[in-house]
């Protein structure tokens, strides 16, 4: 214990030096950083006293609905290796994020985050906390005077402090302030639905609007379609961006914008300069899409198969898909990932937790009659858990773990223009 402790102290003092690569500090240094910018609230929770709620969806015979958070299981921690590629064109990792803020989208104390253009060196990884949900169980509503219609694309802009997200039925996109003060962000977005930062700040937009697009606004608010050259879209759904640019988006058909459509449709990508749009492979209702913390996976949820499916990313950016991560979930809609890799899945009646391997933590309960439509992490240390159901928004503060987007987004977004 002797050794760790002084080992922490000589990563505190070397943080902002070479001297926290040259030690190996890693994630250990993250860690302490984090404690002392006033995360020492988030105290780790004893595994073997979780006993969190069972998304009711799954059959209870299944070894996942079985499965309680006390089971200690191998989880994929956020480790260097595991961030490089999302995060080594601009330098820094999701831990050394973590230890400036808390995570993915979250603000530097002069309101602005640039990226390093050095790469990390590998360093040893550190374990995150086990994820518990135990008091998890009692989202706030956040209350408005707006009523929305269908409440979707959450997204931390951490440039501004605030939550983005989106009516897709009113083409509007909304911001919502830390003391929970609503104002409209921008207008007439054609039915926008998912969005994500690019590189520098812009917002990507899947335009659900027949015909649907991709397109990106820029920070004096001018839209320009970029989706390149290939098959007619249907109703683009959601949208993910890689550490280098490259741009992934789900192309379902979904109402009330677009028509029902059961069948097999696809998920697409391109980089900057492509000049024809390449499709990675098709699921039955393609809906939200997330990387993994080291780019190798791009997760996506088949609405219409009940699944989240895996496809693995090559390093040029090609997609193939693999196998579904978790099946029986009812109605998985989008989707959000905490640093540690554990996945957010809203359902019929929350967000269904799970862990890296698929197996279930519990369920996030949301009352709302149509479902949870999206999640993602904010706030000034990213713990806060912001959730959309259609005609509300609702958040849950105090969050174990922060997350993966919020960390990412910290170190690759520039907010200077």
């Amino acid at each position: 214990m002797l050794k760790h402790d002084a080992m922490q102290l000589l990563c505190l003092l070397a943080v902002s030096g070479s001297l926290l690569q040259a030690q190996g500090c890693g994630r250990a240094a993250s860690h302490v950083v984090s404690s002392t910018a006033g995360q020492a609230g988030s105290a780790a929770h004893d595994p073997m006293s979780e006993r969190p709620s069972v998304d009711q969806s799954a059959s209870p015979d299944t070894p996942e609905a079985m499965q309680l958070a006390k089971d200690d299981r191998t989880r994929s921690p956020v480790e260097d290796a595991g961030t490089a590629g999302r995060l080594a064109a601009e330098g820094g990792s999701p831990a050394t994020a973590g230890s400036a803020a808390g995570a993915s989208a979250g603000h530097s104390g002069a309101g602005a985050a640039t990226a390093s253009s050095v790469p990390p060196s590998p360093s040893p990884s550190r374990e995150p906390p086990a994820l518990s949900l135990d008091g998890l169980d009692r989202p706030m509503q956040i209350q408005t005077s707006t009523r929305f219609t269908l409440a979707e694309g959450p997204l931390w802009d951490h440039c501004s402090h605030q939550l983005l997200f989106v009516d897709v039925n009113a083409s509007t996109i909304y911001a919502l302030s830390s003391d929970d003060k609503l104002s409209v962000f921008a207008t007439d977005t054609h039915n926008t639905n998912g969005i994500a930062f690019a590189n520098d700040g812009s917002l990507i937009l899947a335009q659900m609007a027949p015909p649907g697009h991709i397109a990106r606004r820029d920070k004096s608010g001018q839209i320009t379609l970029i989706d390149p050259p290939g098959p007619p879209l249907h109703t683009p759904d959601d949208v993910t961006v890689r550490s280098d640019g490259t741009i992934y988006f789900t192309d379902g058909e979904f109402p009330p914008v677009g028509t029902l459509n059961l069948g097999p449709l696809p998920v697409y990508g391109f980089a900057p300069g492509d000049s024809m749009l390449t499709k990675g492979g098709t699921v039955a209702g393609p809906n939200g899409i997330e990387l993994s913390a080291d780019e190798k996976t791009l997760y996506v949820d088949a609405y219409y198969e009940g699944s989240v499916v895996q496809f693995s990313v090559a390093a040029d950016g090609k997609l193939t898909k693999g196998k579904a991560l978790a099946t029986g979930l009812t109605n998985p809609d989008s989707l959000c990932l905490d640093a540690a890799g554990n996945l957010y899945v809203g359902v019929s009646t929350g967000l269904q937790v799970l862990r890296p391997d698929g197996s279930r933590v519990g369920l996030i309960p949301i009352r709302s009659v149509q479902g949870t439509t999206n999640c993602t992490f904010g706030g000034e240390d990213g713990k806060t858990l912001f959730i959309t159901a259609w005609t509300g928004i609702w958040k849950l503060p105090n969050m174990p773990i922060p997350g993966l987007a919020w960390q990412a987004d910290r170190q690759r977004v520039q907010c200077t223009p």
